[in-house]
């Protein structure tokens, strides 16, 4: 007698459905024999253990703790026993703050929560090593590998106000270098978010509400780090207010003294008045060189606006004085350019001097030859013959000086074309675009007038023009005789009719997508400028509804043989379904660190993709969910350094236990499929 229960219904709907339903029974439930570390880790009811105190601030207290979860050491860190109710909020929103901030020289937050209902609390990397006010202390540190910490602090400062995130309590002692030369920029706990950017849509909160908490009570900072305008509570804080901490840091590391000193009543109020020792005096056994003395001096103008614009223009006046260069801080006169010179092009100095020296040294003993023959004419004769064919050597010296000066001022234009390529090409551009464009201006008009009929000078203009939408001063320029010339204006013909009325104007997305699409049908090896012109654009525009149009004709273009693509973009819950035949690339370029779906928010990401893409090329990007059930098998290593994204969802099966250890420790893993979580 056959099992009823194992025949199906005769209704097919009904088939159907019992069919589905035996494919969806239950997979067998772990045990300690098939899954033994898997039981370990359902049994845990306490994550953190093994508290040993290692460190006390004004309002928490850092712990050394043993995560059961992950089986390492984290520093945990707690709110003080007597810490007063409303300081509990400002402690959390550090933690919030600390974390979205994905960057190699911030700490990085694993974990955040309440323990016991009642204290709450959040876990770090736990670091070794000494802060920065210990390393000054101990004077070990020569003056280059100081500033060579401050340069990455002030990158870790520049990203944060890209996210527009201000610390306002920058001092060495929030500041960890570890015994290998890594530097991490800690406790954000007086951060303020400005009043819009990606961080403050990011947590989701107003900036109002965590700027007021942040600021209620006493003036919130440290004396004699803090700016001037942080002790008046009515003040608006911008960047420029770690700008003048970054100064007190830098005054710091070249003086290993403090630039304010008593009580801090005075303190405030020398602060206030902008009043303290210069380096050179507060510690003239130092012989602190001018350049970084200056940049600190800038960087602590008691007027915010008399300060340095960005971090990134501090940090480049400290590079310039690492790279032999006149900072701009200084206002180097002839004589401090010509030392600096000298410094950089020391070897042909030395053989110009050497020129120089024979020159006088032989001359000289020709005069005196002459003055002991007058009397002999035969003497004479020799000695003017001799001097005849010195002369010509000295002529021949003189040659080869002006050449040298020819060569000087090609090295000027060298040094020009170099600033150049690094406003307009390098990673500088792509963060802050408006900024670096205006510098790398400037520069172009300085070699223009060295050199006017450079090509290469000519060539940045144009694509400088095409960034700024400027298509009528293309035109002006001239370049008839050059190649690339009738290139661009191929385009130009394409896009003219498009061009904003001025170069202020920002068209509508829908009219700037139509300007690319021309371009990339007109030419193919214009990657970079597609690119640059949408990251110009991107940071100008306000208003970026429908700006995945934009990011679909650049990946297009990049993507030559894209078939079947699928790009589905939903702007209220930030996700994006991507993918299809031969689609390899988000990048403009294969050096660039970030792809182009960096400019829209996303947080959800499912990738329909085969075996040939790179998950590095999307690294950079804020995720929280990754989807992979839809693409090929992929290597899983660069996951490793996806410290930002919470969820992968991947099919059961796919990859084995090994490649899944390769993703970082904190992403949950989901398995879709038979036996899937």
């Amino acid at each position: 007698m056959t099992d009823s229960g194992n025949i199906p219904p005769r209704d097919p709907s009904l088939r159907d459905l019992y069919s589905q339903a035996l494919k969806n029974k239950a997979a067998p439930l772990p045990t300690e024999e098939n899954s033994p570390s898997f039981i370990s880790l359902s049994h845990i009811q306490k994550r953190y253990t093994q508290f040993s105190l290692i460190a006390e601030g004004g309002i928490k207290q850092i712990f050394n703790v043993f995560d059961e979860h992950s089986h390492r050491h984290v520093a945990l860190a707690m709110p003080r026993d007597e810490l007063d109710v409303e300081n509990i909020d400002p402690f959390i929103h550090e933690a919030w703050l600390t974390a979205i901030l994905a960057h190699p020289n911030i700490i990085n937050v694993h974990d955040v929560g309440v323990i016991d209902r009642r204290k709450p609390f959040f876990t770090m990397d736990l670091k070794k090593g000494d802060n920065l006010d210990a390393l000054i202390k101990k004077n070990t540190r020569s003056r280059e590998e100081l500033l060579d910490i401050f340069l990455k602090v002030c990158d870790a400062i520049a990203y944060a106000h890209n996210r527009q995130v201000l610390h306002l309590d920058l001092k060495p002692h929030n500041i960890q270098v570890e015994n290998f030369g890594e530097v991490l920029v800690c406790d954000w706990g007086l951060g303020q978010l400005l009043e819009s950017g990606d961080a403050a849509e990011e947590l989701k909160l107003d900036p109002d509400i965590i700027n007021n908490v942040t600021l209620s009570g006493a003036i919130k900072g440290t004396p004699g780090f803090m700016a001037p305008e942080q002790i008046d509570s009515d003040s608006i804080l911008t960047p420029q207010a770690d700008i003048y901490s970054l100064g007190c840091t830098l005054y710091y590391m070249l003086t290993g003294q403090k630039p304010f000193s008593g009580t801090p009543g005075e303190i405030l109020t020398d602060t206030k008045q902008g009043r303290f020792i210069p380096q050179k005096k507060r510690a003239p056994m130092r012989k602190i060189p001018n350049g970084p003395a200056q940049t600190a001096l800038k960087a602590m103008q008691l007027n915010p606006s008399d300060r340095y614009s960005s971090v990134l223009e501090l940090q480049q006046d400290i590079r310039r004085y690492l790279n032999n260069y006149p900072t701009r801080a200084e206002r180097a006169g002839f004589l401090k350019k010509t030392l600096l010179f000298y410094k950089r092009n020391h070897v042909r100095c030395l053989i110009a001097t050497v020129s120089i020296i024979a020159i006088i040294l032989l001359s000289s003993f020709f005069i005196r030859a002459l003055e002991r023959s007058k009397s002999r004419i035969e003497q004479e004769h020799e000695l003017a013959t001799k001097h005849e064919k010195e002369a010509d050597r000295a002529q021949q010296l003189y040659v080869d000086e002006m050449h040298l000066s020819h060569q000087n001022q090609e090295a000027h234009l060298a040094a020009l074309q170099f600033l150049i390529s690094r406003y307009m090409y390098d990673d500088i551009f792509f963060v802050r675009p408006i900024t670096a464009l205006k510098s790398a201006e400037s520069y172009i008009r300085e070699g223009r007038q060295i050199a006017p009929e450079k090509a290469l000078m000519i060539h940045y203009e144009i694509v400088l023009h095409f960034i700024k939408l400027d298509f009528n001063a293309i035109y002006e320029l001239q370049g008839d005789q050059l190649p690339f010339y009738k290139t661009y204006c191929s385009m130009l013909t394409e896009i003219k009719s498009l061009q904003p009325q001025t170069s202020e104007h920002i068209p509508e997305v829908e009219v700037f997508n139509e300007i690319l699409k021309r371009m990339t049908h007109t030419s193919q090896d214009k990657h970079m400028l597609i690119e640059q012109m949408i990251a110009y654009d991107h940071a100008r525009r306000q208003d970026r509804t429908h700006y995945e149009q934009v990011i679909l004709t650049a990946l297009n273009y990049f993507n030559r043989n894209w078939s079947d693509p699928v790009f589905e973009y939903n702007q209220d819950l930030k996700s994006l379904v991507l993918g299809g035949k031969q689609f390899n690339t988000l990048k403009s370029q294969p050096w660039r660190i970030q792809c182009m779906l960096h400019y829209l928010p996303i947080k959800q990401l499912h990738l329909l993709v085969d075996h040939n893409f790179a998950l590095e090329e999307i690294k950079m990007l804020p995720l929280q969910e990754l989807n992979l059930t839809d693409s090929e098998k992929l290597n899983l290593a660069p996951l490793h350094n996806f410290r930002n994204l919470d969820r992968l969802i991947i099919n059961d099966g796919v990859y084995s236990d090994s490649e899944l250890s390769q993703c970082h420790e904190s992403i949950i893993i989901d398995l879709v499929g038979p036996g899937g979580r």
